[in-house]
């Protein structure tokens, strides 16, 4: 018993190192017609390209395994290598390998396996539950009723918010007319002026009869006229 314990546990541990959340995905196009060998840590495989034709192949790599190397080999020429970082981007990368009379152009791009996101695709992608309820093959949804009574009490609170602000708005505005009216009111000054009484003083005259051309009946006719004067106080 014991042993088979061992061999599930042992079956679990294989499972999380080699199971991996994304893949690099390679396109491989050729200028002519070649046989392409590949070679990582842990694969090897041969490629039969044709001119001008795209051929994709992946490669998943291991758990926390940030990068992955790959050689390239065509026969009787130099294997050329080519480090690839297992993150995500939104650019793909282009890389060109020249085999003597052969140009073999490379297109990356690491991505994440479904139900899997981020840089390195190690969270798990969660969908939002939605309130709908399978039942014996039927959806039933939750659908909720407003009243027409809720509808009208919530009307006539508005009503009587907007009617009590239009209230206080206008007793605001007649204070404010009546505070500007008496301040300018206050603000005017009545100025008297005191007449100044001038002191009566008494002068005295002396006005000739033939220079006032007064004549009085009783006065008797003299051939020369007499010089008299009027004395007359003010």
């Amino acid at each position: 018993m014991f042993s088979s314990y061992s061999v599930i546990f042992l079956f679990f541990s294989l499972f999380s190192v080699v199971s991996t959340t994304g893949h690099l995905r390679l396109e491989l196009t050729a200028s002519n017609d070649f046989s392409l060998q590949l070679k990582t840590n842990s694969s090897f495989q041969v490629l039969l390209l044709n001119m001008g034709s795209t051929r994709i192949v992946s490669f998943h790599p291991r758990v926390h395994q940030e990068t992955i190397q790959i050689t390239f080999f065509k026969r009787r020429n130099a294997p050329q290598t080519q480090i690839y970082q297992m993150k995500t981007s939104d650019v793909a990368n282009y890389q060109t390998f020249v085999f003597s009379d052969t140009v073999l152009l490379v297109q990356s791009l690491f991505e994440c396996d479904n139900g899997f996101v981020g840089e390195y695709c190690l969270e798990k992608h969660t969908t939002p539950s939605s309130n709908t309820s399978n039942t014996s093959g039927s959806t039933i949804q939750q659908v909720s009723v407003i009243h027409p009574s809720t509808i009208n009490s919530a009307v006539n609170i508005n009503n009587f918010i907007c009617g009590t602000l239009v209230i206080i708005t206008v007793i605001l505005l007649v204070l404010i007319i009546i505070i500007i009216y008496f301040f300018l009111r206050s603000g005017q000054q009545n100025v008297y002026i005191r007449p100044q009484t001038s002191s009566l003083t008494k002068t005295k005259c002396q006005i000739s009869l033939e220079d006032s051309r007064c004549q009085s009946p009783e006065t008797v006719r003299y051939s020369a006229a007499p010089t008299n004067s009027i004395t007359i106080s003010l």
